[in-house]
Order: C-alpha cells, then structure tokens, then sequence
C-alpha cells in the first residue's frame, strides 16, 4: 500500500495538482489520521475529488464514470461482497464473460484489485469513479437487496401479528360463548324440569 500511495502522490504532481511540499504534508497527515490519500488531499482543500479522478483517469488512461448515470448489473454486485466495496471503494459494473468491470476511487491500490479479483474469480476491468460516487452506488445498489429483505421480513412479521390477534379474537369469542353455554344450561334444565312437572300436573300456564 505505501507504494501505491507514493505513485498517487506522483502522479498528482505531475498534473500540477500538488507540490512536493503540499505532497509531502499530505503523506505525513495520512500517517497520523489513516485515511486515505485522496480522503486527505480533499479535505485539506487542495483538490477536489472531480480534479484528483480527472487527474488518474488523464495520467492512467483508464475511463472515468459517472456512476450516478452508469448502469448496474445485479448480477456484478453479486460477486463482490459490500464489505470488501466499501474497505476498497469499489463499485462492481458488469460482468462480461470472465471480465468483472469495476469502479475504483483508487485504481492504484494492489490491494484492493487483488481482493476483488480473489472475491470474484473474475480478471478485473477498471475504470475511475469518486470517492462520493463509489460510496453512492454501494448505498443505491447493495442496499436494495436487503432493503427488500426487510420489507419482506416486516410484511411476514406483521401478518403472524395478525393471525396470531385474529386467532387470539376467535379463542376469546369460543371461550365466551363456551361460559355463556355453560351458564345458561342450568337454566334450561331447570325450565325443563318445570315444564315436565307441569305436565305431570296437568297445568296449562306456567309463571316463572
């Protein structure tokens, strides 16, 4: 890793966006907070992610995406697991054969291809994107998946909530008509008790 943050740093000379003196307080600053260099480029205002992608793409001749506008097949993200896109900033594109095609906020680093590769089984295409567009796309599209997962587990979860009123409602209605049973056949066996006695008496009317 400490050579390819050194050939980043290079190259981003090279195009004017550093000096050497920025260069080298970048690195050193890198050290202390462990971000990345890109990361501490930006937030010291020295460059913007738009200039430092501009600069790779240009020096690297590598493509530069705009990945809010990039299609993403499902199928590539399947490949990559989130936690490695989001410890490398890699977003997975398309899947075209045995080519994995990727973008990368840091095509520069060994190992983040290496784990993607390894992930994948797939020889890997690259192409640049942002550090905020990478991290967008993982949201948008790694998150759908368990988005949906959870809007099924909830819909799941609260139709066994319903069922379990519902019949929780038909015990309750049982159980009252069981007590109201109960309690009412004491009196139609005395009913009947008077009205067998009554006959027995020949009786006409019966006053209770």
């Amino acid at each position: 890793m400490a050579g390819a943050r050194k050939r980043l740093g290079e190259l981003l000379v090279e195009t004017g966006l550093l000096s050497e003196e920025n260069l080298t307080r970048v690195l050193s600053e890198q050290r202390s907070v462990r971000k990345k260099l890109g990361e501490v480029i930006v937030d010291q205002g020295l460059a913007t992610e738009d200039e430092i992608a501009q600069a790779l793409s240009l020096q690297l001749g590598i493509p530069l995406v705009d990945l809010t506008n990039t299609p993403v097949e499902p199928q590539a993200v399947e490949l990559i697991p989130e936690k490695v896109a989001r410890k490398h900033l890699i977003v997975p594109i398309s899947l075209d054969g045995g080519d994995l095609h990727v973008a990368m906020a840091d095509p520069l680093s060994f190992e983040a291809f290496e784990d993607v590769r390894f992930a994948s089984g797939n020889t890997i295409k690259t192409t640049i994107a942002t550090r905020t567009g990478v991290l967008w796309a993982i949201d948008q599209h790694y998150h759908l998946g368990s988005s949906l997962s959870t809007i099924v587990k909830d819909m799941t979860e609260e139709r066994l909530v319903e069922v379990v009123q519902d019949t929780r409602e038909t015990d309750r209605k049982d159980s009252e008509d069981l007590r109201k049973k109960s309690e009412a056949a004491p009196i139609i066996r005395m009913v009947n008790l008077f009205v067998a006695e009554a006959a027995d008496q020949g009786a006409s009317d019966i006053h209770v």
